[in-house]
């Protein structure tokens, strides 16, 4: 991880080091030198780290907080381990560690208090929603988690800054429906542009058409609007924004689809199996 790190913090592009996510299963057996990994503020600054919980381990810290937590390796269950390492990082050896799911889940809180990291991330909620099944489990997203990805995909993202669409203090629906839309198609045509340099990555781009709009300027737009962030009204209106673009941003997709065809791996999709028009 740290050889990547450093490889990252060399390579640029325009300036900007490169962006990573590393995400270990939470029944690793070497997880906690995992969770501790970033202890040390500017450690592997070009990762985030995540750790890949799922429901087994969830459970066992609600209904089994005083039970030893079992790893698994090679389809062996074992106790975690702790990494001996020497003053140069080398590693020396191992020792396991008495340990329970609810103790590990606090290590996690630890570490998410003190500087942000480890994130968790639910691998087993995120294959109840996987799109695309027949490519295989989701075991990672992309480097700040936004989007859920399968081995060599990508995913290029956008933000509308909401706070441009304040017009004498009201919204302007009609131009936020425009900019949504044009967004969309923006974002779909740089996956004909964008030429990856590796092929896998190119044939899963073109095959899954994967686009993240999104969103900034929120608090922005409310402090306009003079909407108290913490209200009622200002929940009310994340929720009616978030709806509005989501559901222009469906609509434009399938525009696009009637226009240039739906994505490549479409019908293995879960939507394609469905009938899905």
């Amino acid at each position: 991880l740290k050889i990547y790190n450093t490889a990252f913090g060399i390579i640029k592009q325009q300036g900007r080091h490169g962006a990573n996510m590393a995400i270990m299963p939470v029944s690793h057996p070497d997880i906690l030198d995992f969770i501790h990994c970033k202890k040390q503020e500017g450690d592997i600054r070009n990762f985030n780290i995540s750790v890949g919980i799922n429901d087994e381990f969830m459970t066992a810290v609600v209904e089994k907080p005083n039970e030893q937590w079992m790893a698994t390796w090679n389809g062996q269950k074992m106790k975690p381990h702790r990494v001996l390492r020497a003053p140069n990082g080398a590693v020396i050896g191992f020792e396991e560690v008495d340990i329970t799911a609810k103790q590990l889940f606090d290590e996690l809180v630890e570490g998410a208090w003190r500087n942000g990291e480890p994130g968790v991330v639910n691998l087993d909620a995120a294959n109840k929603t996987n799109p695309l099944p027949q490519l295989g489990d989701i075991d990672s997203t992309n480097p700040c988690g936004e989007q859920f990805l399968h081995h060599y995909d990508v995913c290029n993202l956008g933000s509308i800054n909401l706070a441009a669409f304040v017009k004498k203090g009201k919204m302007d629906w009609t131009r936020l429906r425009q900019v949504t839309r044009t967004a969309v198609r923006m974002h779909d045509n740089v996956i004909d542009l964008y030429q990856h340099p590796v092929q896998k990555v190119t044939d899963r781009a073109q095959g899954t058409r994967r686009i993240g709009l999104g969103i900034m300027g929120f608090a922005d737009m409310l402090y306009k609007l003079g909407v108290s962030y913490n209200s009622e009204a200002g929940r009310k209106l994340a929720e009616q924004v978030m709806e509005f673009v989501n559901t222009e941003s469906h609509k434009m997709s399938q525009a696009l689809a009637r226009e240039k065809g739906t994505f490549g791996l479409w019908k293995d999709s879960v939507w394609g199996k469905k009938g899905v028009k």
